[in-house]
């Protein structure tokens, strides 16, 4: 295992801290509208800031432990192109969810993005389609009515919803 990888975790974890912690800053200048609402425009880039640094912190941890196992291991192996494919294929996805975002909106555009990660991430198509579609729809449905009737935060709207 080359010195690159075998810190690979480290360094990008460190890296999504930094960002996050950035964006956690960045977040106080979003300007608050005079509202009735308890939750400003500031709570949601905020949560997913913390969130963010959370599991940036748990890849640094993960490096950290691969680092040390690594030492007593003998003939690592370099990544193969077939686990760098779903990586690929995620990344393009989000670049799809978020362009999609404003025309579609949040409902659809989250039906679509959960559907084809479902269907990235499972190797072995265990599960059938109709599963996906199902928890899909749930879990679009369910983030709306939240964020959209107990914490009343407006969604993006799109051509349908």
């Amino acid at each position: 295992m080359n010195k690159l990888n075998k810190y690979a975790d480290i360094i990008s974890g460190t890296i999504l801290f930094i960002v996050a912690c950035i964006l956690f800053i960045a977040s106080f200048s979003i300007l608050q509208r005079a509202s009735s609402t308890a939750i400003g425009p500031q709570f949601m880039p905020q949560l997913v800031a913390v969130i963010f640094a959370v599991l940036s912190l748990c890849i640094v941890t993960s490096g950290i432990k691969k680092v040390c196992n690594a030492q007593s291991e003998q003939g690592d192996f370099p990544v193969s192109v077939k686990e760098i494919i779903p990586v690929v294929l995620t990344i393009a996805l989000m670049i799809f969810y978020v362009a999609a975002m404003p025309l579609l909106g949040f409902i659809l555009s989250t039906i679509l993005y959960l559907f084809f990660q479902f269907i990235i991430l499972d190797i072995h198509w265990k599960a059938k389609v109709y599963k996906y579609v199902i928890i899909a729809i749930a879990t679009s449905g369910i983030t709306y009515y939240v964020f959209r009737h107990l914490f009343s935060l407006t969604l993006p709207t799109g051509i349908l919803f």
